[in-house]
Parts: structure tokens; sequence; C-alpha cells
């Protein structure tokens, strides 16, 4: 039987995985990787693995590094959204750093708007509901002051200011705080005062996070 090895070695800006008959080293299979899809902990491996079966080796590596790596640097994006890539991935990186739950995030965008970055919706009391998270106006001066938004209309803003909101009602269980983005935290205890712990709006983003999780499946 002839013994095969498999080498793991960093060229440059790559990673080398290849296999290569011992007795025979003109012969051999070999793949490139660029280094930026692997997790740090693969990047610095050195060493030579001998095995019987390089093929099965190979494998195991590509599923439990590359792939694997790849899918989660771009777990953000879901081509079945009607939202750009660019922006979906700006929402997660955002969701990210107020600590907000992506999935909550794309679903209150799509029951409030309908992914439709130009969505805009007038009240009877004169307000208005604005963009992707249909942001209200009265909300601006609050938020060009905290945020530094300057155009509700611009989807980046408008997603900065979502997800803002959204992370201020962390501390709430999911139906309340759902009702709260919806009616505002007052309207929510208003609510809850009347025994009514759920709304059509709540549910509705709930069965929306469900089915915004299979299209991750």
């Amino acid at each position: 039987m002839n013994i095969k090895k498999i080498v793991i070695s960093a060229i440059g800006t790559n990673l080398i995985i290849s296999s290569i008959l011992c007795n025979q080293p003109k012969q051999s299979n070999w793949l490139e990787v660029p280094i930026n899809t692997l997790p740090n902990n693969i990047v610095h491996i050195k060493q030579i693995i001998t095995a019987t079966n390089d093929i099965d080796l190979m494998e195991t590596i590509m599923n439990k590094t590359t792939k694997k790596s790849i899918n989660n640097k771009e777990s953000y994006y879901l081509s079945e959204i009607p939202l750009s890539k660019e922006l979906q991935k700006y929402l997660y990186n955002t969701c990210n750093k107020y600590k907000v739950n992506y999935n909550e995030a794309l679903a209150i965008i799509s029951v409030e708007s309908n992914y439709n970055v130009n969505a805009i919706h007038k009240n009877n009391n004169s307000t208005i509901d604005i963009g992707l998270f249909q942001i209200n106006s009265s909300n601006y001066k609050n938020l060009r002051e905290t945020l530094n938004i300057k155009n509700l209309k611009n989807p980046y803003d408008n997603i900065k200011a979502g997800v803002y909101i959204l992370s201020k009602l962390q501390s709430l269980n999911q139906h309340q705080r759902y009702i709260a983005y919806n009616q505002g935290v007052g309207g929510m205890k208003k609510m809850i005062s009347r025994g009514i712990y759920t709304t059509e709006y709540s549910r509705k983003v709930i069965r929306e996070i469900s089915n915004i999780k299979k299209m991750k499946n």
C-alpha cells in the first residue's frame, strides 16, 4: 500500500493543502485556499499528517475549515430576501455592534416595510414612518442628537436608527419588545395593563423570525 501524506503549509497569503504519494512525489493533488477564508486557529498550522486515505482526510479538513468558514463569513446574506447584500452586511454588523439579534432585525424590517428602502407611511397625527424600519419622524431629533442621523430616508441611517431603537428594548420579553417597537413603550404598558400580552404585530414578527431561520437551513 502506498502511504500518502497531507501537507498543509502557508505560502504568501494562501494555505496550500496537498496530498503526495510518498514513493511517487510527482503524483500529487493539491488545493490552494486563501488564508482569509479560514479561522485564525487554522492559519498557522505547520504539520504533516500521514494517512492511508488522503481523500477522506482532505474532505474532513475542508468540511471543518474552509467550507464552514466561508459559510460563517457570509452567514448574514440571504439571497431570498429582497435587500442588497451590502445592506444585509451593514445590518448584520450594526446588530453585532448594538447586541441585537440579526434575525429579529430582519423580521422587523420585513413586517414594517417588506424590505422597501423607500417605504413611507403617513399617519393620522401628521407624523410619517420612514424607510426599512419605518422610523417615526417624531424620533428624528433624538436620533440626530444621539447617533448623528442626518437622513432617515438613507437606508444606512435608517438601519442604524432601527437597530439602536431595538437595542433599547432588549430587557423586555419578545412580545413586549415587538409591541413596544410598534406602539412605543407607553403603548406597550397600556396593553399589558389591559391584560393584552401579544398582538397580531408581535405574533407576525415571531412568525417571520421562524421563516428567516428556515431560509438558513
